[in-house]
């Protein structure tokens, strides 16, 4: 090869690099920070600390997969393919099958998109959550539920 052949595929490689973003890695322990969480208003006038992955939740990740571990969830664990197929929560709940969900990457986030059903599945309500690393190193998580379009933010540091 070349020497003006090998700088054009250095060249190559290195703007394909900079123009894929980095997909972190969410494995750890952590900690909700509830002053840098958004409030979030209920539609009653009540202001609501957010803490959209509990107090505190486990995460273990490789290149296929997320799983979650809520401490206040007991057993639970959320698991999320990370190639953007479908995945299905279980075990089945008290009304019926758990979520379903689907996560992919964009822009350095994971974006996950969850739906469930109601009692009956009559009531389908369907949330986006962005999960973020900060550069301080702290996890933002960003959720919307539509249809009411609400928006709340939690923050967490890793503990482990």
């Amino acid at each position: 090869m070349g020497t003006a052949t090998w700088i054009l595929a250095v060249a190559a490689t290195a703007t394909l690099t900079l123009q894929t973003p980095s997909r972190p890695n969410f494995s750890g322990e952590w900690v909700v920070l509830p002053t840098r969480s958004y409030e979030s208003y209920d539609g009653w006038g009540r202001r609501e600390i957010v803490k959209l992955f509990g107090d505190r939740f486990w995460a273990e990740q490789t290149a296929d997969v997320l799983s979650i571990a809520i401490d206040d969830q007991k057993a639970f664990q959320w698991v999320y393919r990370l190639d953007g197929t479908l995945s299905r929560h279980l075990p089945l709940g008290p009304t019926g099958p758990q979520p379903t969900s689907t996560a992919a990457w964009a822009d350095g986030a994971l974006v996950i998109t969850m739906t469930s059903a109601g009692r009956g599945g009559t009531l389908t309500a369907t949330t986006r959550r962005v999960l973020r690393l900060n550069d301080d190193g702290t996890l933002r998580i960003e959720a919307r539920t539509v249809p009411n379009g609400a928006t709340s933010v939690s923050v967490y540091a890793r503990e482990r």
